[in-house]
């Protein structure tokens, strides 16, 4: 204000009085200030009141205002709810919407409700953080829940403001009371719900503070004022959203009064696909240990457990005896036993949706008599279950033309079941990911209608591993979690094997040679190992090309193992994935790897060749000495030697050993807080780091930031350069798969690289949000603009949809620009009309369909997979333009599409960890080639940002076949997780089979190498039979799939070997 005073002809005194009318506020302070004005300086005779102080703070309760006094007369019987809301709504009468909550909380809770200002100020105004302290704690908490109606992030920790976090002093759960900005008619209407805008400031910030976020309780509703009958804008209470908010309300708050001998907890697992082999799918996360563990923890914490398994096995063996997803296990005395009444409920929009595609209540899917039959298995006060099926499998046809196929009935019953008759305290969702929140409904702000919202009634909380933050997300802002991140795997170096360690051998033993000019003696021998191998495909001379592949191959990481939900690393595992940490830089420190070279005196930046001259050895020999000296440095570290990255080797073994995630979850049951904690791979941001957290993601105003779009370019320039060495041109039309969590976690590379294609770069302000876009000139660009088509997630739209606009407006800004078209190939292709470049699913679906097709065996040729890609991906988005069916459009910029990319921002995890990578990707080139196209596929790699790659889809695809897929390595590791162990080798041959399926990526020896090691091998045949016979049954099956679609030629006795398994396995499961 000191500043504007500069500017001001008002004279001091007058000047005071205005600005404390303006700070005080309020009605009458405001109709006072124009009396004073048109006194002062209108040349009106009118009488006016001296500016009058409002309360700053205060309890307001049904239109009275309170202080500290109120907290006298709560009822200890009840739970006390505190809210925090705006004061400028107090001032501004605009409370409908808060005396709305205040009414039905009350029916079951005492009510704190308290108006502030955001910050303190000379005036009086104490700020959210004293506000706090002073109504909502004595010696203890007051409240049992705190409810925040503001807006924006409680601590400012989004902007980096704070480092203190007064809520954790608070320790009770935070939930968010959504009072949307958006038009109350617009939500109603709308498939993507809330505004881009409303999902920033009422979800993406408030979630720095670990704010549960739900559903709008109000929203803005125009309504006409006083005698002039102007319209203003006021907030409207939502009357079925605010019944539902201040039930879960009270239910969370009743999580710290109700003894945990009383407490009823659901633990559910996901189970896709719904088949036997793969119950409680989980990436990185042994989930059936894990909760063998948990139940142990509430036994000990006085939860009436009656049953504590010994280990995850033994949950996988009792839920398989009941009822599980898989229909071609159940038989009738297990369903007579199992069959359970369940009324659902529904509300009239969904019943009637349900009936479109399911018929009758209660269908047919899971029904005995008329009785569902759930997968559910009750422990004491806990139960078990399993997620249900979604659908797709019943009736796979329904893939083609029904991405927004609803849930079954039987879907929806399992979590009527949860909370009307089990009448579950809480439920735990264990491990990305499920299904329920990527139900149809609206993108953000869900309604009755929507069906995750349906299913969700109950504090919820969600195991979700840290690096995949979109999707854990989406997690919170559709099915109302709180997440309790857990680690990512232990990581380790994939290293040599076998034949590879041979070759390695024959290779060092060259360069010895050479050295005395016999090193012709060896090549040859080299060159045939590598062919046989599938290193090299024909007679190459250049031995650098072997030695490389083999290093990257040694070095690639991998994980060891799967990580146990609680579970600190140690010993060799703590010292593997420190070093798998600090082998990059991060931010002004060395990686280890530089320090430990430069003590040992070498250069581990030059090429092997250079190598091999200045220190007569080869690189790859070099860095095994490197590395071995990084794993003493960090030992000799954690023993307590000094060294310049003593303070982070420190640092991460603290937050890696010490786990805090099962006191977290075990806490957050008993109603605490759970602190919030940043997300992302590990790996490239230890800040990530300790785990245990709800986890929070990225400010969408930002991105791309100034070190992305750098990023984002060597990427783009990388693609680019490999494309021209292998076809000697620029592609005209490049196709680019962009989802929220990577856009998460780098904070735009793949925006910064859509846009450097386009040959654009961002505009920032001040503070570094992104505010427009300027155009890179041709001369400095120094090629052509390329046109680009971007497929994005569901996800990614729902969460970046001012990306999404940006985007769109670059493509049209560059489509308008005065060039030559063989300058500019999005003017050439568009031909004045406008193009049409970001495509993603139908408003409120989610996925890419192929994965489905493919799972559900309902395919002949890639014709089908591009009939479904199309059916579910052809909706066009941008500045103006939300989920418009543009089928034909979405085909043509395809069909000439020559270059397709789906980038990897850390090798925390690969193409063949989820069927995602390959149904978005694989189905776009499976697409561009039904469609008469023939696209070179790349993997962008900025795992390191110091040294981004690209690679070729099939060398990426090689790359993870050999460091994981055949590695004892990390098979034996796997193993020792039993059941889970088995299903992730499952897992992992149905997406190789997938990408083949789409992208022709595998080969027949790598079909054959899949069969040698896991089904012919007789160790591991009794450890599948041991631990999960399912899984076996699935491998051979689908080996013998990939068989009879032509995709391996394998020969006969191959194929009988392979059938008298799969029959063998099939015989002792009946």
């Amino acid at each position: 204000m000191e500043e504007l005073k500069k500017f001001s002809t008002v004279r001091d005194e007058a000047w005071q009085t205005i600005m404390r009318y303006l700070a005080y506020e309020g009605v009458e302070n405001y109709r006072n200030l124009i009396l004073f004005l048109a006194n002062k300086y209108g040349g009106l005779n009118v009488v006016y009141e001296l500016p009058k102080i409002m309360d700053w703070q205060g309890i307001y309760y049904k239109g009275k205002v309170y202080g500290k006094e109120y907290l006298e007369n709560l009822d200890t019987e009840k739970p006390t709810v505190g809210i925090l809301f705006y004061r400028s709504w107090w001032v501004g009468e605009d409370l409908d919407h808060v005396d709305a909550l205040i009414e039905e909380l009350s029916k079951y809770a005492n009510v704190v409700a308290v108006f502030s200002e955001r910050n303190q100020n000379e005036f009086g105004a104490w700020g959210f953080e004293r506000v706090v302290e002073e109504f909502f704690i004595k010696e203890k908490p007051v409240v049992d829940v705190l409810v925040n109606m503001t807006m924006f992030s409680l601590t400012s920790s989004f902007f980096g403001l704070k480092k203190s976090n007064f809520l954790t002093k608070l320790d009770v759960p935070l939930l968010q009371a959504i009072s949307a900005t958006t038009q109350i008619k617009d939500w109603k209407e709308s498939a993507q719900g809330l505004s881009p805008m409303d999902i920033v400031i009422s979800a993406a910030m408030p979630e720095f503070d670990s704010a549960i976020i739900h559903f709008p309780i109000a929203c803005r509703k125009k309504v006409k004022v006083g005698e002039t009958g102007a319209e203003i804008l006021k907030f409207e209470p939502i009357p079925d959203r605010v019944q539902k908010f201040a039930k879960l309300v009270v239910k969370y708050a009743m999580l710290r009064r109700k003894k945990n001998s009383e407490k009823r907890i659901a633990i559910v697992f996901h189970n896709y696909p719904p088949r036997n082999d793969r119950i409680a799918s989980a990436v990185g996360l042994d989930s059936l240990e894990s909760v063998a563990r948990l139940l142990k923890r509430l036994k000990d914490a006085g939860y009436k457990v009656e049953w504590v398994p010994e280990d995850g096995n033994e949950i996988a063996n009792g839920i398989l005896q009941n009822i599980t997803n898989d229909q071609r296990f159940l038989t009738p005395e297990i369903a007579e036993k199992m069959r359970v009444k369940v009324d659902l409920n529904l509300p009239k929009g969904i019943e009637s949706k349900m009936k479109e595609y399911w018929g009758e209540m209660p269908g047919n899917v899971f029904v005995y008599e008329d009785d569902y039959l759930l997968p559910v298995l009750q422990n004491g006060n806990i139960l078990i279950a399993l997620q249900p099926q979604r659908g797709f499998e019943v009736d796979p046809e329904r893939v083609y033309h029904d991405p927004d196929l609803p849930p079954t009935y039987q879907y929806i019953a399992v979590y009527r079941y949860i909370s009307e008759k089990f009448k579950a305290d809480a439920i735990i969702h264990v491990g990305k990911h499920g299904t329920l929140e990527w139900l149809p409904g609206k993108g953000f702000g869900l309604s009755q209608n929507c069906f995750p919202d349906v299913c969700m009634d109950v504090p919820h909380f969600y195991i979700y591993i840290v690096n995949n933050p979109g999707e854990g997300t989406q997690a919170k802002r559709r099915s109302y979690a709180c997440i309790v991140d857990h680690l990512p795997p232990a990581f380790t170096t994939a290293d040599l094997y076998d034949d590879y360690l041979l070759l390695e051998k024959m290779i060092d033993d060259y360069y010895e040679a050479a050295r005395y000019g016999r090193g012709e003696e060896y090549r040859r021998s080299i060159i045939e190992k590598a062919k046989e191998l599938k290193i090299i495909e024909k007679d190459e001379e250049d031995i650098e090309k072997i030695h490389d592949a083999l290093l990257e191959l040694k070095t690639s990481m991998i994980n060891s193992g799967l990580h146990i939900f609680g579970e600190g690393l140690k010993g060799e595992k703590l010292v593997e994935t420190i070093l798998s940490v600090l082998r990059i830089r991060h931010n002004d420190k060395p990686s280890i790897l530089e320090l430990a070279a430069k003590k040992l005196g070498y250069d581990i930046d030059l090429s092997n060749e250079d190598c091999v001259k200045a220190y007569g050895k080869a690189k790859s020999r070099i860095l095994d000495e490197v590395l071995e000296e990084a794993r003493k440095m960090i030992l000799e570290t954690l023993c307590g030697q000094k060294n310049e990255l003593e303070d982070v080797i420190l640092d991460l073994k603290q937050k890696l050993e010490r786990n805090e995630e099962m006191d977290t979850l075990i806490k957050a049951l008993e109603g605490h807080y759970v602190r919030p904690g940043m997300s992302g791979a590990i790996t490239r941001n230890p800040r990530a780091l300790p785990t245990g957290r709800n986890f929070y993601s990225c400010n969408p105003w930002e991105i791309p930031t100034k070190q992305a779009y750098e990023n984002g370019k060597k990427l783009a320039e990388e693609l680019l350069k490999k494309y021209l060495e292998e076809e000697g041109k620029y592609p005209e039309t490049m196709g680019i798969v962009i989802w929220s969590s990577p856009t998460m976690r780098t904070h735009g590379e793949d925006i910064a690289e859509f846009l450097y294609l386009l040959g654009v770069k961002p505009k920032y302000d001040s503070i570094n949000r992104v505010v427009g876009l300027e155009v890179i000139p041709l001369e400095e660009l120094g090629r052509p603009r390329i046109d680009v088509v971007a497929r994005v997630s569901g996800m990614f739209r729902d969460a970046f949809f001012n990306l999404i606009e940006l985007m769109d407006d670059a493509v049209k800004l560059v489509a308008s620009l005065d060039e030559p078209e063989d300058m500019n190939y999005v003017k050439k292709h568009a031909k004045g009309d406008e193009p049409l470049r970001i495509f993603s699913a139908m408003p409120g679906v989610y996925g890419a369909g192929v994965s489905k097709v493919l799972e559900n065996k309902n395919w002949e040729s890639i014709d089908d997979l591009a009939k479904a890609y199309i059916s579910w991906g052809c909706y066009a988005y941008g500045r103006g333009k939300y989920g418009i069916k543009a089928e034909e459009e979405f085909k043509k910029i395809l069909r000439i599409v020559e270059v397709t990319v789906k980038n990897e921002d850390s090798q925390e995890w690969d193409i063949f960890e989820g069927d995602d990578f390959n149904a978005y990707h694989g189905g776009m080139i499976a697409t561009i080639k039904a469609l008469g196209g023939n696209p070179r596929s790349y993997v962008g790699d900025s795992s390191d940002p110091g040294d981004i790659k690209v690679r070729s889809l099939k060398d990426e695809g090689k790359r993870v076949y050999r460091a994981k897929v055949m590695n004892s390595k990390w098979i034996e590791e796997m193993k020792k997780h039993g059941y889970k162990g088995a299903e992730y080798f499952s897992k992992y041959i149905d997406h190789i089979f997938q990408w083949d399926a789409t992208s022709d990526l595998v080969e027949d020896w790598m079909y054959r190498g899949i069969a040698e090691k896991y089904v012919f091998d007789e160790d591991m045949r009794e450890f599948f039979r041991k631990n999960n016979p399912y899984a076996l049954m699935n491998i051979a099956e689908r080996l013998l799939e990939a068989m009879q679609r032509g995709m391996w030629n394998a020969d006969e006795e191959t194929k009988e070997k392979l059938r008298k398994i799969y029959l063998e396995t099939e015989a002792e499961l009946e």
